[in-house]
């Protein structure tokens, strides 16, 4: 966890900082995806995994997706159950802004072009 702290959480919340004041919006929404996914590999590495060495831990932390740590019932002994429940939605949140590709609902990228599509006579294919 010090580790994290020290080279990911620290730089990437002072540049979320300037990204906000430079007006980049999706990086700052990506660093915090980024602060959020590394919050809970820590999490998971450091009080999950003991007994492994750094090497080791690194290796079984990377190898798994969010989700499955998060629904890890060793994780839930740590981190509020309220936390966990919390935190797939907000990676979804935060991912949506950084790629508008992905946005649901009406203020994504693909149904407005279906729509402006639509509107002028035409058809949006999807392969």
């Amino acid at each position: 966890m010090p580790s994290f702290i020290l080279h990911i959480l620290n730089p990437f919340a002072t540049y979320s900082n300037t990204s906000i004041l430079h007006g980049a919006i999706p990086v700052t929404y990506m660093l915090l995806r980024n602060i959020l996914e590394g919050v809970i590999r820590a999490v998971y590495g450091d009080l999950v995994l003991t007994g492994l060495s750094y090497i080791k831990k690194r290796e079984k932390v990377a190898s798994k997706r969010l989700r499955d740590i998060i629904e890890d019932e060793r994780i839930k002994k740590y981190v509020p159950e309220k936390v966990l429940k919390k935190a797939p939605d907000l990676w979804i949140k935060t991912s949506s802004y950084a790629h508008p590709l992905t946005r649901r609902g009406k203020e994504g990228l693909i149904p407005r072009a279906e729509d402006y599509i639509s509107k002028h006579g035409g058809r949006l294919r999807m392969a």
